[in-house]
């Protein structure tokens, strides 16, 4: 009887873990290539328009500790290129939570992140208008208006409602393009004075950005056309 516990118990652990491998897997970059792919498209998009226009190139090295959950903790700049290039390196490391595509055993493991922009397909970037600067005719808006966005926000925010990190409230802050079909991409997080700094919260903001329903309509020109725009959200988290 005991042999047979052993053994089911066994089982049972197994298939567990492979559940969580599996979830885990669904959210982590396959391979080295997919991660260099998933940064240089982020470049791309984010590339500081200051640092184009002074041609600037070269590397930014992130220094980062990972924990074998996945999250990627005291992030920093180890190697510096240029203020504006460095807070955009910095902004995209924040926003690969738990999608490093190697996690350690055991622990936290250091790592450098090499994070390099390179003028050499900056002519390939979409047109991307940006709301703050007066290129847009009509903003973008979420079927339902702002209540229905901020309701889908709390509604599905997996972290409140729930005792975490010490009850510690406050936003993340996340930047992202609606395409001109109404399609959510490239979500980064950016910071302001009141942003916090915690890896499960901003897994969590990138999350619900990825996972949003389809409900947009994307902003227009002042012909009337559909164009991508850069779009920000906070992600509030409240736990009561």
């Amino acid at each position: 009887m005991k042999r047979f516990l052993s053994f089911f118990i066994g089982i049972l652990l197994s298939i567990m873990g492979n559940i969580y491998s599996q979830d885990k897997e669904d959210n982590v970059f396959k391979s080295k290539q997919e991660f260099s792919d998933f940064i240089d498209s982020m470049v791309l998009i984010y590339y500081p328009q200051e640092a184009i226009d002074k041609k600037i190139e070269g590397i930014v090295k992130v220094e980062a500790e990972i924990s074998k959950q996945g999250y990627l903790y005291n992030i920093k700049i180890d190697e510096s290129l240029d203020s504006s290039c460095d807070s955009i390196a910095l902004c995209i490391v924040h926003s690969m939570q738990q999608r490093y595509y190697w996690y350690p055993s055991d622990g936290f493991y250091p790592i450098i992140i090499d994070v390099p922009f390179s003028l050499k397909n900056i002519e390939k970037r979409p047109v991307i208008c940006n709301r703050y600067y007066n290129e847009l005719a009509q903003l973008p808006l979420y079927d339902g208006g702002t209540l229905e966005l901020l309701k889908y926000l709390s509604n599905n925010n997996k972290i409140n409602n729930q005792v975490y990190f010490g009850k510690i409230e406050g936003r993340v802050v996340i930047t992202f393009i609606i395409s001109d079909t109404g399609e959510i991409r490239y979500p980064l997080v950016i910071f302001d004075s009141k942003s916090i700094n915690i890896p499960a919260y901003e897994a969590e903001s990138i999350r619900l950005i990825k996972e949003m329903p389809l409900n947009w309509t994307p902003g227009k020109n002042e012909k009337g056309e559909s164009v991508n725009c850069f779009y920000t959200i906070p992600v509030r988290f409240r736990l009561y």
